[in-house]
């Protein structure tokens, strides 16, 4: 029997203890992205508690590569990511125990932390003025928004639910970004809900227009403590669309997790408080 592949956030394992995360992933398979295991090795506070948990959840646990490594794969075969089974990108988690445990015992060498702290600035900072940039062109597909004043949420939220619904829109907008290198790309005729290339523009999208409604339209000048945070997780709510469901305690995940899976009527599962 196929076990549902549950997506896993930082926020939730910092929330739950070892015994509720095993009474929670009986019978499932938990997804630990990339990306967690960047969060957890930047959190210095909870880094050691974060890989403790992962070291007794091994056995239940499998390893993901980050969005970039889906979009390769889709790339290389002209063929959907999901669903995840049998995919090169997707190994067990458990022969990695050790090196969880090296961590936990040992911390990091200092070369270690050179490329942990060069990854930081990559993913930090150049990562979110990059996705500021594409956020600003939001717009640009959606002139509407310019007519909708910033801090409108019913507004807002209402363009959201219609934005996260409209697959052709999505498929329009991906075949515009992809048209610049035709052929290298796959094509929009066969890109949809179970590619990561399709998941990338529609939950960027839906963030973009989340963005316009908290900063203003086009504004890339906007700097606040909250965003690199913000613009890390939407690789976990990517990846989680890619799958069965998604494990956290983020309000605002969990409402476009819910907002995305409801819009196309498919079976998934939420895991949150």
């Amino acid at each position: 029997m196929k076990k549902a592949l549950i997506v896993v956030d930082k926020s939730w394992i910092d929330g739950r203890n070892k015994e509720d995360m095993l009474r929670l992933s009986a019978g499932k398979r938990l997804l630990l992205p990339d990306m967690l295991f960047y969060e957890l090795t930047t959190t210095n506070a909870r880094m050691m508690a974060g890989f403790k948990k992962l070291t007794a959840l091994a056995d239940f646990c499998d390893l993901i590569e980050n969005i970039g490594g889906l979009l390769r794969y889709e790339i290389n075969n002209n063929l959907p990511s999901s669903p995840f089974i049998n995919k090169p990108f997707l190994r067990t988690a458990k022969g990695f125990t050790n090196i969880f445990n090296q961590i936990v015992n040992e911390g990091f060498t200092p070369e270690q932390e050179k490329i942990r702290d060069e990854e930081q600035n990559e993913r930090e900072i150049k990562g979110t003025e990059s996705l500021k940039k594409i956020f600003a062109c939001v717009p640009v597909w959606f002139p509407e928004l310019n007519e909708i004043k910033p801090g409108s949420y019913s507004e807002f939220q209402s363009f959201i639910e219609k934005v996260a619904a409209d697959s052709f829109k999505i498929k329009s907008i991906y075949e515009e970004i992809t048209g610049f290198r035709k052929g290298f790309y796959p094509s929009a005729k066969i890109v949809d809900e179970n590619w990561a290339f399709y998941r990338r523009v529609q939950v960027h999208l839906l963030a973009g227009i989340e963005y316009c409604q908290k900063y203003g339209v086009e504004n890339t000048a906007v700097i606040s403590k909250k965003l690199p945070n913000e613009f890390l997780d939407l690789e976990y709510l990517i990846i989680a669309t890619l799958a069965d469901g998604l494990a956290t305690c983020e309000n605002r995940l969990q409402k476009l997790y819910k907002l995305i899976c409801r819009s196309e009527e498919h079976t998934s599962e939420l895991q949150s408080h």
